[in-house]
């Protein structure tokens, strides 16, 4: 018998997700902010920043932190290696007296193997890579008028 086709390895290599946290910074002067008054578009879009979809119906109704002005989305879980790409702005119909930033945000995330079964993300917000916190990078400045 020959024993060498009898014995067959088999190797699987597998990754573990990884985990991203799109968070801003909403700014307001001349008044205080109000918790969940301000609402902002997350979308899905391809490599030209094209609007594909919108990630999901609870996006628009986000948590807008009055204390800090932190703005959190949905956390966004990857699977796969490869580049994802989102658009970002502040919904046009946020508050009476308020001008909008018009700011369009472009995240583009870079999901790569660390080659030990970890999937990392690195974060381009309009081409320029996160170093530090995110919400530090995607801030909205707003000012109240009467």
């Amino acid at each position: 018998a020959n024993i060498k086709n009898a014995i067959k390895f088999v190797n699987i290599y597998e990754t573990e997700e990884v985990s991203v946290d799109i968070k801003a910074t909403k700014n307001l002067t001349g008044r205080d902010l109000v918790n969940g008054e301000f609402k902002f578009d997350l979308y899905k879009a391809d490599a030209n920043f094209a609007i594909e979809q919108v990630i999901d119906d609870n996006v628009k109704v986000v948590k807008v932190d009055a204390n800090t002005g932190i703005v959190t989305f949905a956390t966004q879980t990857f699977g796969a290696v490869g580049n994802y790409y989102f658009v970002l702005l502040e919904d046009e119909s946020n508050g009476a007296g308020v001008k909008i930033d018009t700011h369009i945000y472009e995240i583009e995330i870079t999901v790569t193997d660390n080659g030990a079964g970890k999937l990392v993300a690195e974060i381009k917000v309009d081409g320029n890579k996160v170093t530090g916190a995110i919400e530090d990078t995607i801030v909205f400045n707003n000012k109240y008028t009467r």
